[in-house]
This record gives C-alpha cells, structure tokens and sequence, in this order.
C-alpha cells in the first residue's frame, strides 16, 4: 500500500512560504551549518547528515518532506540511496547537489528518481527556490491533485536540458532572445500552441514582454511592448499570486480578447502562474495558451509549478533595471579584438607603441592644468596612457584623470570608439563600475576624468604577503556585479586584469577601464596582425585574433582570479608575450589548488570553470558566475 508523504505545513511561514521537515545529506559541515541556518530561517525544521549510513537512520525513524543529498557523497552508495528511497511506501522527492563538472552523476540521479538537481557550490537563493516549488506541488494546498504522483509527473521533464536550453539563451543573445527562449521552453514542455513571459514593472504598474509573432514586413521598432498589470488572466495571476488553470478563457470574464483579435487566433485554454524573486517578490508571470490542443492538466500544473522559479531566474537576467525604468538586456555582438591597420603602428625593431601621452616627460605635465583640472602627480602609466591625481578646483574634488597617447584625438576610429565607450560607462552608474566624471581634449590628446581610488587588486597583490580567499572571493564579487551591469548593456569590457580593478577607502572593488583607451600592440601567434589585452589574462580566442563575445571577459577574470588568490597569473612563468599567448591557446592553466593549497576546492573549480578553452564550457554568463561567487562567501561567513 502507497502511503501519502509527510504533508508540509503551509500555515507555518507568515510569508505565505510552504514549510517542511527537511534532511541535508552533505559531508562538508561548512556547507551543512550554511544550509541548515539558512533554510531554518525560512521556517523549516532542518535535520542534517554527514554521512549516508546517518542519513538512513533518520530516514527509518521518521519519514522527512524533502531530502537534500550530495551526490558527489561516495557516489556509487548516494545513487544507491536515491534507489532505496524509490522502493518506500512514502514518496520523498530528493534534491541532488553535484559539482559542476560531474554532469554525467545528475543524469545518473535523475535515472534514479532524483526530483531536481543544483550544481555545486550551492546557491542559498536557488536552493530555497527548488525546495519551496517542489513543497508547494507536494502539499497540493487545493486538493487537486490527489489522485497523482506529483515526483512521477516531474520525471518526464528533462531539468538539466531545459537548464542548458536557458542557459544558452542567457549567453549574450539579449533580453529579447531571453524571453523568446523561455517562450520555448514554457511550449515545448506543457504542450502548449502559444507561449508568454512577461516582467512586472512595480514602478509603472505594468507588464513587459516581447513580440512573438509578428510580420516580417513590420516595421522595425522596440521588440518590448507594455501591458497594463491589471488587465488579462496574467494580471490576475499577479494580483493573486497564484496559478489559474482557465479550461476556457472566453467564459472567464478577466480574459482580454484582444490578442485573439489582433493574431487571428482563438484561445481556448490558459495557463498563468506568477514568478518570483530571490526573496519572493512577485517579478512577473508566464501564461501558456492552447487552442486546438486541450485543456492543461493537473500534471501540467505540477510540471509548471516546477518550471517556475527556473522561468523567473532567466526573466531577471533578460531585464536590466535603471533609476528610471525597467528595460531589456542589450544583445551582445561579438566584437574582433584586431586594430584598424591604419590605426596604430609599432616602430620597427620595438616593442613600444607610439601612443604614450608623451613619449618624452610626461612627468612634466605635473602642474599643469586641463581646463579646470590640475594634475598633481602620476598614479600610474603604461601602454595605454598615464593616469594623474588632479583636482578638480571648481568642485574642490580629487579625481583620477586618464591621458590617452598623443594624437588620439585625431585618429577617428580612437575618438569615436572613446567616446561611444565613455557615455556608456557614463549612463552604466553603477556601484562596482568606476564613475566617469568627464571627458576632454588637451593638444590633441583625449582624456577621461573618473572618480579616484585608493589602489588596484593589482597593488594590492605587489604589497601583500597573500590575500585570503575570502577577500579575493569579495574583489572578484564586486568586479562580476560591474561586469554583470556592463553586459546586461550589451558592452564587452576587453582587458580585465587586477590593475583595472580598482578598490575605493571602503575596499569596494569597482571596474574601469571598458576599453576606453587601447592597450598594448602584441603579435598574434598566427601572423602579423596587431591584437588588444593584457596577454596574462587574454582568452585564447582572443589571443589568436578572433572574434569575442561576453565569455571573454569571464575568461580574464578567472584569471584575475587566479593572480589574486595564488600571487602570479596562470602562466607567469612564460617570459615572452609570445610564449604566453601561446600558452592561453594550448596550455591547461596550473590547478591553484596546488599552488596555493590553502584555497578552498570550490574556488579553484569557480576558477578553472572561468578558464575552460572553450567558451561554450565555461560560465555562459555572469549571473551564473555570480552565483557561485556569493555561495562561497556565504559558506565563508559560517566557518
């Protein structure tokens, strides 16, 4: 006989939040006591586990609501685990966490009735949104679903392709291809004619979508279209914050035709459910539409109820929200990291490249004035300017002025790429971005007034002894959130390096430098051509000269992260730029783990993660970088 699981306690959160006994299997007693706080904050009774023969014994003497099991934990005896518990009388969904680069091992749990999976380290916000979907399903607060198996319905959803389907559309393609994808996602799997997401925009009280399907010979314009909250079955959804399963929409009297109208189709049956935030606000609705297909069942309501919060998570990255509004993430074009030919030139026989601010002095500048500001001394110099404190006498202000190379303004393709770049970074107004203050030009030459930062990540690896993980994991943090701004905007920074990340009197880590100003000419490895970035930390795509995208950047910082965390780059030991540039293309980056052993694991995987030669192989986008970012910092909070 088929008992019914332990029913979770949906009156036990104030929030609304369904509550229930869980069990965290994890041999890491870090990750247990970070699990255990936090989910015990949100109202859950939480037993732990450090090892399986422990996790059978609580599991005999009282059945549990939800199980969250390590299956990196003695693999072979975790899946026999996840088997055992498929044979009991009562039906426990399993969560299985797993190491990014273990995918073979979820496929395994999920063959075994795993209910989800969560790659390693674990993200506190993802974790309590598949714990809280798959209790909402379990606990069937409406009675609707008695007669099923909830776990049986969502085994015929494939999570880890539907997450690599997502996944892939987060990668640069925009806001627009973001939602489009989800739309895909939401059609395919609840067999469905159409499919809608759309964002909530508290500010303006309104709904944001796309344009599915529209006529080629329209007219181009903004794929992004407004919705009034209130209006349709997604309103109501919102308003209501819950599902609605509407077998026909013509007999509800909140459905609005006029989508019918406009397209020629006749809805028949609708689908709505809310979608929520990391601390579980309301942040949009997706709605499935079917005409000739049916109603949905009480088995598509469990496998939605499971698509959500996966839903939501890409609705956050696919918008990117200003002061003043709401708006899609740019699209990111692959960009060539090749200079113009007739743009810069080395000298035969040197390695030096003719734009310096001045090849003579530039130290006689100090005194000078540029407009109302007075340069007082050098911060820094290089390839691609030198940089001066100066105050700004008008506002009685210190500020970092940047002096591009001799000339600069002159040449078309420097000016106007510096001050294309220069706007943006303006508009980006972020806090881990460095603020651009202004913009000019002094005998010919362009500069940048930003504002001025104690030091870089940069000469903070020169003057200490080491720098703890932990304080890396921060710097690397706060350069991923001004990365993370600047892609959402459709930039591509080009060459992060600990020098261009820069740390205010708090030690906030801020990025400068998106490509504002050139860096140095170095020789691609397969010819002649003149190529951008800092060697040390250039993708090999980059190296070898071609096109970039996003997953560039994502290479150069977890090679930041690597100087950072172990004192020298990845491939320091190489003494010729050629030498390193063929490095990045060939060679396997050093395990920081074993040049710094007291890294933790889960850093050197972030790390190596970053670095894979293939960018389809590393993170696909920032958030995600994020997020195991901000898993780590949270374990280090609890040691």
């Amino acid at each position: 006989m088929v008992s019914e699981p332990a029913q979770p306690d949906a009156s036990a959160s104030a929030a609304g939040r369904i509550t229930g006994r869980l069990l965290l299997v994890e041999q890491d007693e870090l990750v247990r006591r970070m699990l255990a706080m936090s989910l015990h904050r949100q109202g859950h009774v939480v037993l732990t586990a450090e090892d399986l023969p422990t996790a059978r014994q609580e599991i005999e003497a009282e059945p549990f609501d939800l199980i969250v099991l390590d299956a990196d934990l003695e693999d072979e005896h975790a899946l026999g685990l996840l088997e055992w518990l498929d044979k009991q009388d009562t039906e426990t969904p399993v969560i299985v966490a797993s190491s990014r680069d273990k995918t073979r091992q979820i496929v395994r749990a999920f063959e075994r009735g795993a209910a989800d999976y969560i790659t390693k380290p674990i993200s506190l916000s993802v974790i309590a949104a598949r714990i809280q979907a798959i209790l909402t399903l379990m606990s069937d607060p409406d009675g609707t679903r008695s007669r099923l198996r909830p776990l049986d319905a969502l085994r015929k959803v494939n999570l880890p392709a539907i997450d690599a389907q997502l996944e892939q559309a987060t990668s640069g393609g925009g806001g627009a291809a973001t939602l489009l994808a989800v739309n895909d996602v939401l059609r395919d799997v609840l067999n469905a004619e159409r499919a809608s997401v759309f964002r909530y925009d508290p500010e303006r009280h309104e709904l944001l979508t796309v344009v599915a399907h529209r006529d080629d010979d329209e007219e181009d314009g903004s794929p992004l279209i407004h919705m009034d909250a209130d209006a349709g079955l997604a309103g109501a959804a919102l308003r209501l914050d819950r599902m609605l399963n509407i077998p026909d929409a013509y007999d509800d009297d909140r459905f609005n035709p006029g989508f019918d109208r406009q397209t020629g189709f006749r809805t028949r049956s609708v689908l709505c459910f809310p979608l929520h935030g990391d601390t579980g606000e309301a942040i949009g609705v997706a709605q499935v539409l079917n005409h000739q297909l049916g109603a949905f069942t009480a088995e598509s309501e469990i496998i939605a109820s499971q698509l959500a919060s996966r839903c939501a998570h890409a609705l956050s990255i696919a918008f990117v929200e200003d002061p003043t509004e709401v708006n899609l993430a740019a699209t990111i074009v692959a960009e060539s990291p090749v200079l113009p030919d007739d743009t810069i030139a080395s000298p035969s026989g040197t390695d030096s490249p003719i734009i310096v601010p001045d090849p003579s002095r530039p130290e006689s500048m100090i005194d000078a004035r540029l407009g109302r500001y007075r340069l007082r001394t050098i911060l820094g110099s290089g390839t691609q300017g030198v940089v001066f404190h100066a105050t700004d006498e008008l506002l009685e202000r210190d500020v970092a002025i940047k002096l591009l190379g001799f000339h600069s303004g002159r040449i078309e393709a420097i000016r106007s790429q510096f001050m294309f770049e220069a706007r943006t970074m303006a508009q980006l107004a972020h806090a881990h971005t460095v603020a651009i203050y202004d913009v000019g030009e002094f005998e010919g030459s362009m500069y940048l007034v930003m504002e001025k930062c104690d030091q870089t990540a940069g000469s903070l690896v020169k003057t200490s002894e080491g720098i703890s993980h932990v304080r890396c994991l921060q710097i690397i943090r706060d350069a991923c959130l001004g990365l993370n701004a600047a892609h959402k905007r459709g930039m591509i920074h080009r060459d992060i390096k600990p020098d261009n990340i820069l740390l205010d009197a708090e030690g906030l880590g801020k990025l400068s430098d998106f490509g504002l100003a050139m860096a140095a000419n170095t020789r691609d490895v397969s010819g002649d051509r003149k190529i951008v970035g800092t060697p040390h930390y250039m993708s090999p795509e980059q190296c070898r000269a071609e096109p970039v995208d996003h997953r560039s950047d994502i290479y150069a910082l977890g090679g930041t992260f690597f100087h950072l965390a172990t004192g020298a780059p990845p491939f320091g030991r190489h003494e010729t730029v050629d030498a390193v540039l063929t490095a990045q293309c060939v060679e396997i980056a050093p395990d920081p783990g074993e040049v710094s052993p007291e890294l933790a694991g889960d850093c050197a995987t972030v790390i190596r993660m970053c670095m894979a030669k293939q960018p389809s192989e590393r993170y696909q986008n920032t958030a995600a970088l994020l997020e195991d970012i901000q898993a780590l910092l949270d374990r280090a909070d609890v040691a």
